[in-house]
């Protein structure tokens, strides 16, 4: 009876002894806090992150970050990893010796992990999806040149502008023009294109680089007005922000250009206030009064009324007539929301 006593304490002993070393591998197990890609919402994330750290003072935290196969500029997800280390310290006070920042390698696309390490566990271990040879870097490509020329005898100037990727210069470039002939710099970034014995009216030069990836887009293309007339530069619903900009960009044009002048037209919106319009043209010349442009080189007016809000803007050669405005909706049609009188409940009369 003693002996079988002793086996059970014995037993007990050993279940006790392996359930707990149990206990203690799992304690010591480095945990996966999240997993996301560039797709997810990071700021959120991470802030749920920063809550966990502020509770436990005894782990190790780690953000492990994967680039992507194919990028812009081959770190993007080096800049994610640095941004949410950067919400952790800046925005929760986490000490930078808490957070461990790791490449992990490369994947489809820009992915973080974010890690729990308690005391004793064992770094986690980066799962990449691609080797970094097969990663690739695929510049952003525009074409750059004039928005229009006036004279035709001028040869017209276009050259590529290039965002990320590799550096291109060692690359070979085939233009092509619509109109015209190219005169100077086929194969290279610029080219120069003859204009004066044609007769359309704008001239599109498109560019295609060799030797890049073939996953990478080698191709962009723009386009030149040329001639005598009024030249619509932008066509916008109202924004005063982006008005702004545009405003901007005409006056550097303007500038650039004495021969112009600018002309904007508002459209009102069937359903809105009386005074919409006013305000907008009120705030567009108090703005580029605040910007100290010339006004004597800017008409403005208002040209009716559209479903929606616009705004036209314009640059006008000297002797040539205003565009007229096109408004889609009469007045007669349009509620001013202002304007409209309030009918007077009547109570029922008591007998």
């Amino acid at each position: 009876m003693k002996r079988q006593n002793t086996s059970k304490i014995i037993l007990s002993f050993y279940l006790a002894f392996f359930a707990f070393q149990t206990f203690a591998q799992e304690k010591t197990v480095a945990l996966k806090f999240d997993e996301f890609d560039e797709k997810a919402s990071l700021i959120e994330r991470v802030n749920r992150f920063a809550q966990h750290i502020h509770k436990d003072l005894q782990s190790e935290f780690y953000i492990i970050y994967y680039n992507p196969r194919k990028s812009k500029y081959g770190n993007e997800g080096v800049k994610s990893g640095e941004y949410a280390r950067g919400i952790l310290e800046n925005g929760y006070d986490i000490s930078q010796n808490r957070i461990t920042l790791v490449d992990g390698g490369i994947r489809e696309n820009v992915s973080l992990e974010l890690w729990i390490v308690p005391k004793g566990a064992d770094f986690p271990k980066p799962n990449s999806y691609f080797d970094k040879s097969e990663a690739i870097t695929c510049p952003e490509i525009r074409v750059a040149g004039s928005n229009f020329q006036l004279n035709k005898n001028e040869p017209l100037k276009f050259f590529v502008e290039t965002q990320g990727g590799e550096m291109i210069n060692k690359f070979d470039y085939e233009w092509n023009v619509s109109i015209g002939r190219i005169i100077e710099g086929q194969g290279t970034s610029r080219i120069k294109v003859d204009i004066s014995e044609t007769i359309g009216k704008r001239v599109t030069a498109s560019v295609r680089i060799k030797g890049l990836a073939s996953e990478c887009n080698s191709h962009a293309s723009t386009k030149t007005e040329v001639g005598m007339f009024a030249y619509k530069y932008a066509e916008i619903q109202y924004n005063y922000s982006y008005l702004a900009a545009l405003l901007d960009g005409m006056f550097i044009e303007l500038i650039n250009n004495p021969n112009l002048k600018g002309y904007v037209i508002f459209y009102g919106q069937r359903v809105g206030n009386s005074k919409e319009v006013l305000r907008s043209i009120t705030a567009t010349y108090n703005y580029m009064r605040f910007r100290n442009f010339d006004l004597n080189r800017l008409s403005i007016i208002h040209g009716g009324f559209r479903e929606a809000g616009a705004v036209e803007i314009y640059l006008v050669p000297q002797g040539i007539e205003f565009p007229k405005p096109s408004p889609t909706v009469d007045e007669k049609f349009v509620v001013f929301t202002d304007k409209i009188k309030k009918k007077k409940t009547r109570l029922p009369s008591r007998h």
